[in-house]
């Protein structure tokens, strides 16, 4: 039982290296890295200018390592991170042998690593003091004069005679060493994300093309951080700086867009972004080359949840509806496009309610919990008239007041529809669904005078 305990937890060591990133844009990175890793696992910690980690023992059912080895690296790309990723048993043994794992060549064991992998197990989440720096080369040297070269070596030593001949520093650390391989001893340093999400990324892009590559990388970051907040974009800001021309009259141009329907993807925000940019400059090309690229996130909204439901595709669903919907309302005009949600009404045209969109947010986590068993319905009509338009009867020709007609071939139905019984809008309606020689299916109903109402279209 013991055992079992001991090997539940797995460690994740995510190390990278920052030295191509300018250094007052390092500790960002690694707080948007940190970020990242939220959806994975809640437990994560950050070393300063050099890895993230992540305990994942617990979420051994959702992913194996090999494919969590797999989603850190495609996270360093998105980042433009080079990265080693190690999983172990222990923080300091996962930094240790992403210290001294090559890449491209084979995972090296502990037994081989080399005696200067002891600094990952003096602390794993901090860097050495200069005090604790000399200790330890003294160490080092030490234990090389007694021919040990390298960690299994190293761990075969006696404990007993350690105190006295390397100090309670050499006892400790030959301790942690031989714990480090089977559970993770250290405490864990607390991780806060910072408050607003901001990206920004030098580039020269002279045309909406160039733009709109980099924008998907900076976006694509921006959503892999909200992922792990288990939050989405509900008000965005776009920065462009560009060259200084002496015909521009000003170098920066921002953008605040409040989206009708929170996105949680690059794939659902970047064609609003691309739209709200093609409309501003029109088919001209930019007035400078952009030299620097600001992305906000200003305000956010509920997420569907940080986990992937690897059964079902509702999410994607869900997503591409969400960004469909703010494109639409984008180019039409957010007056003009609402999302319908249900209510428990029988009268067809009053059975929903527009939503805007941040009342869209807050229900979009209760929508599929809501929907589970209830009972199903006959069709519905993809087209809602806001009121039912009375028509004409004519043996089998329909006649709106407009003047279309339409060749009833097939009534299809009816369903019964009444209620509210109580009320002065009581009301009962045979429903049937119309085929035309038109090509066009009617929603229609018969109200008990036998007068017949247009009420929508299927498409």
């Amino acid at each position: 039982m013991a055992e079992a305990g001991l090997t539940s937890y797995r460690i994740a060591c995510f190390r990278f290296q920052t030295e191509k990133t300018p250094e007052d844009r390092r500790g960002a990175l690694e707080q948007s890295v940190a970020e990242a890793c939220l959806q994975w696992s809640p437990q994560v910690a950050i070393r300063k200018g050099e890895a993230v980690f992540l305990e994942i023992g617990r979420s051994r059912n959702l992913f194996t390592e090999r494919s969590m080895t797999a989603r850190l690296m495609a996270l360093g790309s998105r980042f433009g991170l080079q990265a080693q990723v190690a999983i172990e048993n222990s923080a300091a043994h996962a930094l240790a042998m992403a210290r001294h794992t090559s890449e491209g060549g084979p995972r090296p064991g502990f037994d081989s690593l080399p005696l200067e992998a002891l600094e990952s197990f003096m602390n794993p989440f901090q860097a050495l003091t200069p005090e604790a720096s000399r200790s330890l080369r003294q160490l080092l040297v030490s234990v090389q004069q007694l021919g040990i070269r390298n960690m299994g070596e190293f761990c075969q030593l006696p404990i007993c005679d350690f105190p006295s001949r390397f100090g309670k520093q050499g006892a400790a650390l030959i301790s942690r060493a031989r714990a480090a391989q089977l559970v993770d001893l250290t405490a864990w340093p607390g991780f806060h994300p910072v408050e607003k999400i901001s990206e920004q990324l030098d580039c020269e892009c002279e045309n909406l093309e160039a733009l709109a590559f980099v924008l998907r990388g900076l976006i694509d970051r921006a959503m892999a951080r909200l992922r792990g907040r288990n939050e989405r974009a509900s008000v965005v800001e776009l920065e462009l700086e560009f060259e200084n021309w002496s015909t521009l009259k000003e170098l920066k141009r921002n953008w605040r867009i409040e989206l009708p329907v929170p996105q949680g993807s690059a794939a659902g925000l970047l064609p609003i972004l691309k739209e709200r940019l093609d409309h501003f400059f029109g088919k001209n090309a930019l007035p400078a080359p952009v030299r620097k690229v600001f992305f906000n996130v200003c305000d956010t909204a509920p997420g569907r949840g940080a986990q992937k439901n690897f059964f079902s595709q509702k999410e994607e669903e869900a997503e591409a509806r969400d960004s469909l919907i703010a494109r639409l309302a984008e180019r039409l005009g957010s007056e003009r496009v609402f999302v319908a949600e249900k209510q428990e009404r029988y009268l067809p045209e009053k059975s929903f309610v527009k939503l805007t969109g941040a009342q869209t947010a807050l229900k979009a986590n209760s929508r599929d919990s809501s929907e589970k068993g209830a009972p199903e319905i006959a069709s519905r009509p993809t087209r809602l008239s806001s009121q039912p338009e009375l028509l004409t009867k004519i043996h089998k020709t329909l006649i709106h007041p407009d003047g279309r007609r339409w060749n009833t071939l097939r009534w299809i139905g009816p369903e019964r529809i009444s209620g509210e019984w109580f009320a002065e809008s009581s009301f009962a309606r045979d429903y049937y669904r119309v085929v035309s020689a038109e090509g066009e299916q009617l929603w229609i109903f018969v109200d008990p005078s036998a007068a017949v109402y247009l009420h929508g279209f299927f498409d």
